[in-house]
């Protein structure tokens, strides 16, 4: 999901500066524009979208929606009549004015109403792909964290901080081969593993090793596959020992029928017999 996150961030970074840029470029012209109407009212041009780090600022409070509506607006000075140049003329750039807009609520839908669903479907995706292979992640994670428990000290944290035998061992072998380094032999250190050593892998070892990751891996899966049989032979024997004992019911309940229908006949037989002898 991190892969996810940072995707979409670049994606959005694009289309941030993509938008900053243009309304930018679309709006310096106006960056300190006055209008001033006949009752001497002056309306100063906002500086939302007059620079390119005011229009990043802009558009970024935007999806929180901290930034005014009037940032689009679009203020012009007054111009002056030719002929009677005491007399000013309104001038109004209401196309300016509305591409600004539409330019503005094409970023909000994007960044907030694409971008985003986008981000949640694939990281919905990538979660549901992670828990049809949950068996396989976890087998790999705990494979993962047992080579990185061995390739360091012998005690779990907090207890790795005592001092052991191995671990004075192995930071006085790290210090003989840094000083003196033999064949194949590196003295290596990282923020993740601290300081270890590391050799050269002979190259019978690395062509072994993949058969060797290979073999384990059909394994698993040979073993899997032998517990999804084991299951499926269980439910058939399940199954024929029901059949069995709707089988035995049956023969059951013949039984019975026969025994009372002999009954039957002895009781009707001897009544005859009665009858015939009266």
């Amino acid at each position: 999901m991190t892969i996810d996150i940072y995707k979409y961030t670049i994606v959005f970074a694009i289309i941030i500066s993509a938008f900053a840029a243009a309304l930018a470029r679309f709006y310096q012209y106006y960056d300190g524009m006055v209008f001033e109407d006949e009752f001497g009212m002056k309306t100063v041009q906002v500086s939302s979208f007059t620079s390119l780090a005011d229009t990043l600022n802009t558009l970024f409070w935007a999806l929180f929606c901290m930034a005014p509506l009037e940032s689009a607006d679009v203020v012009i000075e007054n111009l002056h009549d030719p002929k009677n140049p005491e007399k000013e003329i309104e001038n109004r750039h209401s196309f300016t004015e509305r591409i600004g807009y539409l330019c503005f609520g094409g970023f909000e839908v994007i960044s907030v109403i694409v971008v985003l669903n986008m981000l949640i479907a694939t990281m919905s995706n990538t979660f549901q792909r992670v828990n049809d292979n949950v068996a396989i992640e976890w087998t790999f994670g705990r494979t993962e964290v047992y080579v990185d428990y061995m390739s360091q000290t012998t005690l779990p944290s907090p207890y790795n901080l005592i001092p052991t035998a191995s671990g004075i061992g192995s930071i006085f072998e790290w210090f003989r081969v840094a000083l003196k380094p033999p064949p194949g032999s590196y003295a290596r250190w990282s923020l993740s593993y601290c300081c270890y050593i590391e050799r050269d892998v002979e190259a019978n070892l690395e062509k072994e090793y993949p058969a060797l990751i290979s073999a384990l891996v059909q394994r698993y899966f040979r073993d899997k596959e032998m517990v999804s049989n084991n299951s499926g032979i269980e439910t058939e024997l399940e199954a024929l020992r029901r059949q069995i004992t709707a089988l035995k019911m049956a023969i059951e309940n013949n039984d019975k029928n026969e025994s009372e229908s002999s009954k039957s006949d002895k009781s009707n037989s001897s009544t005859k017999s009665i009858s015939s002898s009266k």
